[in-house]
């Protein structure tokens, strides 16, 4: 399949479904990159620095959230779920933009006026519920990343959408009309709930909840994904809060709309480039070129003082960490969906993004702790960062690299047979896929029926001791198995891949979803199942 096919499923009635992502995805990062900074210059007396501190209640919030959902939420439909959460962000958005028309606040440290206490629960609500949505969106983006070789490139696509939300908005919060932001704010919201609501069946397809979280976390290989979502949410709070805090001691802080148009217009260019880095040279090393290039932006403000070289602070620098962070975030969430376990994809986005959350908090409080350093003396701010880049280079290095090696690109080659079996070894389907002629050395489908028939029997007395048998070694050829609730797959290859046995599973699990009912009440009529030879089709060709 080649990138232009890999990019229809995005342009159907069901994919548009991704867009939803893109749009809820630009509503956060509004509240991150612009509503919570402008509350932050409201309620900093005129003549002082701000005290970072205030948005401790909204990032403090997010991994309470995000623990709601792996605890409590995850067990509804992700309809339910989602929808009700993004209306309640939309909702305090508006009320923060109108606020002001309430009455003046009184800016001291730590006031008990009324207004000021308002937009700190705000804050905290849109920050609770944001962490209770952040797993459900990535799961939306699951099933349309299924072929790893051009992954980079389609998740990179698909989010250079977000981009244009930010700088809308921006542009509309620098017009200084909230009204007409507010506007913009329930437009897009009206958007977000149609194609929720349009969507609601595919929604409520998603991968079910796994309840052992204590089981799921006994696979030691998870860790390296989990562990990188705490460094890329520390990053991502940061290195932004960093930035603001020296457009504040350069006073030049009004112009933080032009520093967010400047990131994320730089964002939209190099979104497609990084993507094609990632299919290019692999998930690893292109991942740590975005953790390393941001540390590199703020050792650029070493060499060229803020106070002396604005134009360094309000263009070069957000360029430099548009790239880095382009790069890691976008990155870093692919690689998480890559990795994460086939049965465990709900529980394993809900503790990534509760580590995520954790990591926005860390990455805050070092800020408020180092904060007469990154003011003063700018310089020490990257070796804090190379620190924390060295622990999140170890993680980085241990994640299995998910794209694919030239040989696993040309396993459609390997090929030869797919047979579908029921538990009992009664073939259900079964297609020869090589397009050369067979050679004698191939076995006989009956023959393999047969053998099957034999080590499902086995499967049934030792699975309590032995586990599942996953492959049959043969000279010259191998047969990949996947056992599912109603039936075992096998395919035949030539060599045993990872890349057919990721095939071999997600047709396991269209054959179950589409033929279910049926195999229960089968009447012994091969021909009612000619209909998977599509999904045959879908899957690997």
């Amino acid at each position: 399949m080649s990138f232009r096919e890999s990019l229809k499923p995005i342009f159907t009635r069901e994919g548009i479904l991704l867009v939803s992502v893109a749009l809820t995805g630009g509503l956060i990062w509004v509240l991150h990159f612009i509503l919570e900074f402008s509350i932050l210059q409201k309620l900093t007396p005129t003549g002082q620095p701000f005290n970072p501190i205030f948005i401790l209640p909204h990032i403090g919030l997010v991994p309470i959230g995000c623990l709601f959902y792996l605890m409590i939420s995850s067990r509804w439909s992700p309809f339910k779920a989602l929808l009700p959460s993004v209306t309640i962000i939309t909702l305090s958005f508006i009320l923060i933009l109108i606020l002001p028309n309430l009455g003046p606040i009184q800016t001291t440290s730590f006031t008990l006026d009324p207004v000021f206490i308002l937009y700190m629960i705000l804050l905290a609500v849109a920050g609770f519920f944001i962490g209770t949505i952040l797993a459900p969106l990535m799961l939306i983006s699951k099933p349309y990343l299924k072929n790893v070789e051009y992954n980079g490139r389609i998740y990179s696509f698909a989010t250079a959408f977000l981009s244009p939300i930010v700088i809308i908005a921006t542009w509309l919060h620098g017009m200084n009309q909230p009204l007409l932001l507010s506007a913009y704010f329930i437009v897009v919201y009206i958007v977000i709930a149609l194609l929720f609501i349009d969507g609601k069946k595919k929604l409520n397809n998603l991968p079910p909840r796994c309840t052992n979280i204590r089981s799921f976390l006994r696979h030691k290989d998870v860790w390296p994904s989990i562990l990188l979502m705490f460094f890329v949410g520390f990053f991502f709070t940061n290195t932004y809060l960093a930035s603001v805090i020296l457009l504040d001691y350069s006073n030049i802080l009004s112009n933080l709309d032009t520093f967010v148009i400047v990131l994320f217009s730089v964002c939209i260019i190099v979104t497609i480039p990084c993507g094609m880095l990632f299919d290019r040279i692999g998930r690893r090393w292109t991942l740590l070129i975005g953790f390393y290039a941001q540390a590199i932006a703020f050792l650029l403000l070493s060499f060229f003082p803020p106070m002396e070289y604005p134009f360094m602070l309000e263009v070069i620098f957000p360029a430099v960490i548009a790239f880095g962070f382009t790069i890691a975030i976008f990155g870093a969430l692919l690689v998480s969906l890559e990795l994460a376990p086939r049965g465990f994809l709900r529980v394993h986005q809900g503790i990534s993004w509760v580590l995520f959350g954790v990591g926005m908090t860390v990455g805050v409080i070092t800020d408020i702790a180092l904060y007469p350093l990154i003011t003063t003396s700018p310089a020490y701010l990257p070796l804090v960062l190379i620190f924390a880049l060295f622990t999140a280079t170890i993680v980085v290095l241990q994640l299995k690299e998910t794209l694919p090696s030239k040989e696993e690109l040309e396993w459609k080659r390997k090929l030869e047979h797919i047979l579908v079996l029921t538990k009992g070894g009664i073939p259900l389907y079964s297609e020869r896929m090589s397009p050369t002629q067979p050679s004698k050395e191939s076995p006989d489908e009956m023959l393999i029926g047969g053998a099957l028939t034999g080590i499902t029997e086995l499967i049934k007395e030792i699975s309590q001791r032995a586990g599942k048998l996953k492959v049959i070694q043969q000279e010259g050829y191998c047969i990949i198995l996947e056992e599912g609730r109603e039936v075992i797959v096998a395919v035949m290859a030539l060599e045993e891949l990872g890349t057919i046995r990721a095939k071999t599973q997600d047709f396991l699990e269209d054959f179950q979803r589409f033929f279910g009912e049926l195999i229960n009440d089968w009447s012994g009529d091969p021909k009612v199942f000619s209909p998977a030879k599509e999904l045959v089709q879908n899957h690997f060709y």
